[in-house]
């Protein structure tokens, strides 16, 4: 049992580390011209302190904030998609929406399977702390 829940964090960690890169430049890169976006910092610092301290109800927000806002920009790279087959908004050429094409879904797909990922560790860790209790109870009767 403690062999998963060494992966479990670690994959949990992964993913984390994987929303904490782009927020970082995201902040960095509005500082850099002036501009402080609080809800981007509130959010990397929630990540910042579920790696450090690591609290299951935490895992449980996070984890569906951050699907929903991958989805939302996976719904978001759809609709510029779409714009682009329907004619109100072109690409220069074909090079460019391939390119765009890969690197949204590419990077906000991954996103979304990443907080997926959250909430699988999240529920599994559960499951596993309530089956060693579950042994516990049996073998303390």
């Amino acid at each position: 049992m403690p062999d998963k829940q060494k992966r479990l964090n670690i994959i949990r960690v992964i993913c984390y580390l994987y929303f904490l890169v782009p927020c970082i430049i995201w902040i960095v890169d509005n500082y850099s011209v002036g501009y402080i976006n609080w809800p981007i910092i509130i959010l990397t610092a929630l990540v910042v302190l579920q790696i450090i301290f690591r609290v299951n109800k935490v895992d449980l927000v996070l984890g569906i904030l951050l699907s929903i806002l991958s989805f939302y920009m996976v719904l978001a790279v759809t609709s510029d998609l779409v714009d682009h087959f329907n004619g109100t908004k072109r690409f220069n050429d074909m090079a460019n929406f391939r390119r765009y094409f890969a690197f949204g879904y590419g990077i906000f797909g991954t996103a979304f399977l990443s907080a997926l990922t959250i909430l699988y560790t999240y529920y599994f860790k559960r499951s596993l702390a309530q089956k060693k209790e579950a042994l516990q109870t049996a073998s303390a009767s």
